[in-house]
């Protein structure tokens, strides 16, 4: 099934196909949890997670929360995976971060997972960091004890310093020129959430045993700026995965 109606196919091609590693490395961490677990998807887009987990066989009731019309096809897919008879059953609404929790009628420790797939950054851009932590609280009280939060998001790699006048790498200029070409969308470094941040943040939400880690840098990215002749030593643009464990209520 082709994802992206809305935006004429282009979702799926831009966003997914370049980074199917992503996706994949996402559904053999969710494939972990029982049959039948109850997930919260975060910015679900069209329906990504949901169409991998089916694809994969995966049995998950996944809540799907996306304030973009988007959440139209993700409403398409969902009857579409009733249809074939999918194991994954998939309820999308439209509606923001904020209202996920009244929208389901969420009660404290009833969700298995918590799912921020690229939307993480997306949220701060929209609602700034201190409400994004507010917010993610919240959440955070939903979350079963053991539960998991699987947050993929892409950052610019750690390793990136700041040159004597103040500015950021080169590379990770060429790399947001190169993204806009690729996607149209890119963000300069303050924008985007590194890692280890996620994981102080969550730290402090009772979610301290960090199960996985990835992180790999765009090769979409770098075979497109040797297409045009620029030569990057490594990608300055990274996608990582992280799954923290829930294991302290607070």
């Amino acid at each position: 099934m082709e994802f992206g109606k809305l935006t004429e196919g282009k979702y799926h091609e831009k966003y997914v196909v370049p980074n199917e590693w992503f996706y994949g490395t996402m559904i053999s961490q969710l494939s972990k949890l029982p049959s039948g677990s109850k997930v919260l998807d975060i910015g679900s887009g069209p329906g990504t997670i949901a169409q991998h987990a089916s694809n994969a066989n995966l049995e998950l009731n996944i809540l799907g929360i996306e304030p973009s019309n988007l959440v139209n096809d993700g409403i398409n897919l969902a009857m579409n995976l009733v249809e074939i008879g999918s194991k994954v059953k998939y309820f999308p609404k439209k509606g923001s971060i904020e209202k996920a929790i009244d929208l389901f009628a969420l009660k404290e420790q009833s969700v298995d997972a918590i799912i921020l797939m690229r939307s993480a950054h997306e949220i701060i851009k929209s609602i700034g960091y201190s409400k994004f932590e507010v917010e993610l609280a919240k959440l955070s009280r939903v979350l079963k004890k053991d539960g998991f939060f699987f947050i993929g998001d892409p950052s610019y790699r750690l390793d990136i310093v700041k040159n004597k006048s103040g500015l950021y790498d080169e590379d990770v200029e060429i790399a947001r020129v190169i993204s806009e070409e690729m996607i149209y969308h890119s963000h300069p470094v303050r924008e985007l959430m590194p890692p280890d941040k996620i994981i102080s943040l969550l730290a402090g939400l009772g979610c301290e045993d960090v199960c996985y880690f990835e992180s790999r840098p765009n090769m979409e990215l770098l075979n497109l700026a040797k297409k045009k002749k620029i030569i990057l030593e490594r990608s300055p643009l990274e996608m990582y995965i992280l799954v923290v464990r829930k294991n302290i209520l607070v």
